[in-house]
């Protein structure tokens, strides 16, 4: 699948969206959440993010991020 906006060719209509992405849908959001949502913003087009999350009845809460390049 493919996003509208690369077959488009004017510039500063791609610089005025990639910034109206990053608005956030919650404006009130904390600013620990917008520093996290600028870092993940920068680093676009720069690896791939992965992850998981366990917290089973009996497992130790687990959660790993790593950034594959």
């Amino acid at each position: 699948m493919y996003s509208a906006s690369r077959f488009v060719t004017d510039k500063a209509w791609q610089h005025e969206n990639r910034n109206l992405i990053k608005e956030p849908a919650n404006p009130d959001i904390s600013s620990q959440a917008r520093s996290l949502l600028d870092h993940l913003y920068a680093m676009r087009g720069k690896g791939i993010f992965t992850g998981q999350h366990a917290n089973g009845s009996r497992e130790i809460p687990l959660c790993q991020i790593g950034i594959l390049q």
